[in-house]
């Protein structure tokens, strides 16, 4: 993450980055071919440090389709999305 990317962050949370509740959240898009955000998704969400270069993300099964969004998920249960891969 660039530093700028890291400035627009703190901006708009107006916390600072390194305190910031980092989590990948992973979605079952196998039966649906998109995420909805209906309150229907199915997906776990993995707490990370925002400083590793990779992450392992456990229960992932062979077979089916999923989709990662890098994101905030703030105390109240509030996801914000940063990021999302294409579909895996």
């Amino acid at each position: 993450m660039t530093k700028e990317f890291e400035q627009e962050v703190e901006k708009k949370f107006a916390i600072p980055f390194a305190e910031l509740p980092f989590v990948l959240r992973l979605f079952d898009v196998t039966e649906r071919k998109e995420i909805r955000n209906d309150g229907t998704d199915l997906y776990t969400d993995f707490d990370i440090n925002h400083r590793s270069s990779e992450w392992i993300l456990y229960g992932v099964t062979q077979g089916l389709e999923y989709c990662v969004d890098l994101g905030i998920r703030m105390v109240d249960g509030r996801f914000y999305s940063l990021s999302r891969s294409q579909m895996i």
